[in-house]
C-alpha cells in the first residue's frame, strides 16, 4: 500500500437465524482512511462498572444477512502497536473494564 498503509479485509457474520445490523468499532478506526462500502458512522458506548464511561467510533454494517457474511474493506495507517478492531450489535456495552476491547482475532497492525 502507498504511504505504510495496512488493508484489512473484515468479514461480518451473523450467527441468529434472522437478518440483522452489526457495528464494527474500537481504537482501531481513530487510524482509519478508507472504508468501503460507505458506511454509516455511529458512537459505542461502554458503560463501565466502575469510573467513567468509553466512547469509540463505529460504523454500522446493515443486514448482516444469516450464513452470508457481510464484506468491508478498509484501509489504516500503520499503528505504533496493535490496535483492536471489535464487532458488537448494540451502542451501549456493559464491561466490567476496558479490556472488553481486546481482540486477539481482529488487531490491526500486529503479526501472527
Amino acid at each position: 500500500m502507498p504511504w505504510g498503509a495496512l488493508q484489512a479485509a473484515v468479514t461480518v457474520t451473523n450467527s441468529t437465524s434472522t437478518p440483522g445490523q452489526a457495528i464494527v468499532y474500537g481504537p482501531a478506526l481513530s487510524l482509519l482512511r478508507y472504508v468501503h462500502p460507505v458506511l454509516n458512522p455511529t458512537q459505542v458506548l461502554i458503560q463501565l462498572s466502575h469510573g467513567p464511561a468509553a466512547t469509540y467510533f463505529g460504523y454500522v454494517v446493515p443486514n448482516v444477512q444469516p450464513n452470508h457474511p457481510a464484506h468491508v474493506l478498509m484501509r489504516f495507517n500503520p499503528p505504533r502497536s496493535g490496535q483492536p478492531l471489535n464487532v458488537t450489535t448494540s451502542r451501549t456495552i456493559q464491561a466490567d473494564d476496558l479490556h472488553v476491547l481486546d481482540n486477539p482475532d481482529c488487531t490491526i497492525g500486529s503479526r501472527p
